[in-house]
């Protein structure tokens, strides 16, 4: 136990000093650990590619997409279809769901030589994790818990680390942690949101929960929620005092969230101001993206996931640009193409306006700002704010697999439902908050007549998308 103890302060202190101006010594920015989205297998989307453009904005440390434990135990066709590294990929965390603890460490011990750390994710709210009995649905067998993390920390070369959930009261989470160091976890992760909010009902994390663990525990803590920028990273570290910070979602929308910003601008005599903004980011990522799945390459539709939420607010507005992404053959060339055209689009756009530099304007608000998380608010139009972008994609994931049941509709009836979306939204637009002046649309109940068109017969996901943006763009 000495010698791991001894690893993890090594590797801490060794961040610290590889963030140079970061964010201080061993408070690092963490790359995600991605929720379970599939109904059937873990989330790819930290695969190896995507790890790396990370890497390149501001990442010091990287976790893989969580592995079920008893197949990559058993089944080596999973493994080579689920796990790749290389040897720019360091430091890195190897994650797991898990409830077996023989497995657990069978699984772990087949790639503990190509990691820094072994992940448990006890985390995981999803409905499939549920029916496996993992993820965050172990907090009601905390024994098992014990077992688990008592079995990795006591068989394995390297230190196992453990991911959780809070519960509602602050002292039984801090009980929680207090029971996983004790067990032998050397890096606690704490998501400060309950397993309960999810989805629909998206909310805040809150931060203060994070902090009395913080203070409970002697081994580092990670706080993971609320965290969509550089700012909210340092308002994170500020409030919990955590000794680095974890984004899973806001950064699969914006690859560079922990690129710290050029603070330095004004001091220098540049112009502040030339401080790009993150939609403006988005086709030069989706370049250097490319660069990167030619190094490592994974599968196609992989990386047009990665594509389709890098440029979420790019495709907004100019809609025809999707069928780039769309097509079955799509290569990375195709994408360089599809950055250089926005770019191009970009700069005829600043010249018809008369402005310097142009770029969309944000269409998906899939997380608080810094001012609004750091008040750890759980207001309804918050909620309602922080999680409607969410909430409406997971609403057309459903309908997705819904329409393999149902009738296929016709192109009136597609119509007609997106006009009845786009009267739903523009009723249910509400006013702008004091410290925020977007205004607030709370698609989870907006979309339910939508839903109803729907549900059952749609004919495709573009068709389905397509009904979605016209619906927003009518609404704005």
């Amino acid at each position: 136990r000495r010698r791991l103890s001894v690893h993890v302060r090594t590797l801490a202190a060794g961040l610290g000093a590889a963030g140079g101006g970061g964010l201080g010594a061993h408070r690092a920015a963490w790359t995600p650990r991605l929720p379970v989205r599939d109904a059937t297998t873990p989330s790819l989307q930290s695969e190896l590619p995507f790890r790396m453009l990370t890497r390149r904005h501001g990442v010091q440390l990287a976790y893989t997409p969580m592995l079920h434990a008893q197949m990559f135990a058993t089944r080596p066709k999973y493994r080579e279809a689920t796990f790749s590294t290389c040897e720019g990929d360091r430091p890195l965390f190897v994650q797991f769901c898990a409830n077996d603890p023989d497995t657990f460490v069978a699984a772990a011990k087949k790639v503990q030589h190509l990691c820094d750390a072994i992940d448990l994710n006890l985390g995981c709210p999803q409905g499939i994790a549920k029916r496996g009995n993992y993820g965050s649905f172990l907090m009601d067998d905390l024994d098992r818990v014990k077992a688990l993390v008592s079995a990795a920390h006591r068989e394995l070369d390297v230190p196992v680390t453990v991911k959780i959930r809070v519960f509602p009261e602050v002292e039984r989470t801090v009980a929680y942690a207090k029971m996983i160091e004790e067990a032998g976890a050397q890096v606690l992760c704490v998501h400060g949101r309950t397993r309960e909010i999810k989805g629909a009902r998206f909310g805040l994390a809150d931060w203060s929960q994070i902090a009395a663990v913080k203070r409970a525990v002697s081994i580092p803590v990670i706080a993971n929620g609320n965290v969509g920028s550089y700012e909210d990273a340092e308002a994170c570290l500020e409030a919990t005092g955590a000794d680095a910070v974890m984004s899973a979602e806001c950064l699969l929308w914006n690859p560079a969230v922990f690129e710290k910003p050029q603070e330095a601008a004004a001091e220098s005599g540049e112009n502040a101001a030339a401080q790009p903004e993150p939609q403006e980011l988005a086709p030069g990522l989706l370049r250097e993206y490319a660069d990167e799945v030619d190094a490592h390459p994974v599968p196609m539709g992989q990386v047009k996931s990665h594509a389709f939420r890098m440029l979420a607010d790019w495709l907004m507005a100019f809609p025809d640009c999707r069928e780039v992404l769309q097509l079955r053959d799509m290569s990375t060339d195709h994408l360089r193409g599809l950055a250089d055209e926005l770019e191009r689009r970009a700069a005829a756009k600043a010249a018809e306006e008369g402005v310097e530099r142009w770029w969309p304007p944000l269409s998906y608000r899939i997380h608080p700002k810094s001012a609004g998380a750091s008040k750890h608010s759980h207001d309804g139009k918050e909620a309602a704010r922080a999680g409607s972008g969410n909430a409406a994609r997971r609403r057309i994931e459903a309908m997705r697999k819904a329409q393999k049941r149902g009738k296929v509709p016709s192109a009136a009836e597609l119509s007609a439902a997106a006009d009845k979306a786009a009267e739903c939204c523009a009723e249910d637009w509400g006013e702008s908050s004091e410290e925020d002046d977007t205004p607030v649309l709370d698609l989870d109940s907006a979309l339910d007549d939508w839903d109803a068109a729907l549900r059952e017969d749609a004919e495709s996901a573009s068709n389905l998308e397509r009904a979605f943006e016209k619906a927003s763009i009518d609404a704005k």
